[in-house]
Formats: structure tokens, C-alpha cells, sequence
């Protein structure tokens, strides 16, 4: 009830032009309404640069180290890069063969794969690739993929894809020592 009558009365006020104590209206020195927002300002000063402090750690059960990342990680002897499940422990690759796409309506000439990132670690059919560090990705209009060994045409806008003959084989899967599951320690 008490914040109801001061809410009339607040209103009461607002409404024959008074204003109560502690609330600020905008007006001219000559009591006028306030006029159009200035210019933007100056920017201001640079904020503290990146650091690796705000990238999280993933620990295994055991609190031994995974990997420095946003997910956890592991590169082998080769500099690939795998995926490591947080909950296995052990590196998770992505198949892709459902994203093989055609620059033909028929599913037919060289196969094209969206652009991924030097050595990171993918399957095709079972085999694990990476793209080499000095394949470059191209753009191609995908008019056809291979969905489920189906061929579906489509017509997309050009976008960055590879070759398939652009990726090599990755090797094979690391058995790593970690015991699950990962994490990330609270602070």
C-alpha cells in the first residue's frame, strides 16, 4: 500500500509540471525542452590486451592436463590436431562423408569439401585426413551432395571448398592416457 501512494503521488506530480526531489529532468538554461543528441565522443582508451588466462584448461579425472582450448584437444607427432570426447578420453572424429558435395547437378566430377583447417583432423568413409598446410580452398557453386548414398540436387552461391584430392591421410588414431571425463576445474 505505502509504495502505491508513493507511486500517486510521484505521478500526481510529474502530471502539473513539478518535479520531486532526487529526479532530474532534461532542460535548457532558458527551461526549454532539450534539444537533439551531440556528436559521438572521442574513443576511448585501449582495453588490456588477450590473454591465454580467459582460454580454458580441460583436466582429466586424475587432474592431469588435456589440452589449453576452447574444446579439448590433442596434436600428435605430426602436428594434427584431434578432438578429444569428454567423455571417453580419447580423440572423436567427425565423418563428414554426408557433406560431399558435386560443382555438377548429377553428383558426378571431383568431389568437394567445405574448407577446414590445415591438420585438423576429420573421417571420410573411415579414413581420417587432414588438409596439408598449403591447400588452398577455392569457390565452387555446389549444385549437388550425396545424402545417405542419394544424390540430391541443389543450387547454392559459390562458396570456399576443397578438393577431396586435397587431403592426405591423418594416420591413425592416437590411444591417449587420459581418464575420463574431462574437464574444466572450477577456480
Amino acid at each position: 500500500m505505502l509504495h502505491s501512494k508513493k507511486a500517486a503521488l510521484v505521478l500526481a506530480l510529474l502530471t502539473v509540471g513539478c518535479t520531486p526531489a532526487g529526479v532530474e529532468v532534461a532542460r535548457t538554461p532558458a527551461g526549454g525542452d532539450q534539444g537533439a543528441a551531440g556528436a559521438q565522443g572521442p574513443p576511448g582508451p585501449q582495453g588490456p590486451a588477450a590473454t591465454l588466462e580467459r582460454t580454458p584448461t580441460w583436466v582429466d579425472r586424475t587432474g592431469a592436463q588435456v589440452s589449453r582450448a576452447f574444446v579439448p584437444q590433442h596434436v600428435d607427432v605430426n602436428g594434427n590436431i584431434w578432438s578429444v570426447s569428454v567423455e571417453t578420453g580419447q580423440p572423436s572424429v567427425a565423418d563428414l562423408s554426408s557433406l560431399i558435395s558435386f560443382a555438377s547437378a548429377d553428383c558426378q566430377g571431383p568431389q568437394l569439401l567445405t574448407a577446414l583447417a590445415p591438420r585438423l583432423v576429420f573421417a571420410l568413409s573411415g579414413e581420417n585426413l587432414v588438409r596439408g598446410d598449403d591447400e588452398e580452398s577455392a569457390l565452387f557453386a555446389v549444385e549437388s551432395v550425396l545424402s545417405s548414398g542419394t544424390c540430391v540436387a541443389l543450387s547454392q552461391e559459390p562458396r570456399l571448398m576443397l578438393l577431396r584430392s586435397q587431403f592426405h591421410s591423418a594416420g591413425q588414431t592416437p590411444s591417449l592416457p587420459f581418464s575420463p571425463p574431462l574437464l574444466i576445474p572450477r577456480m
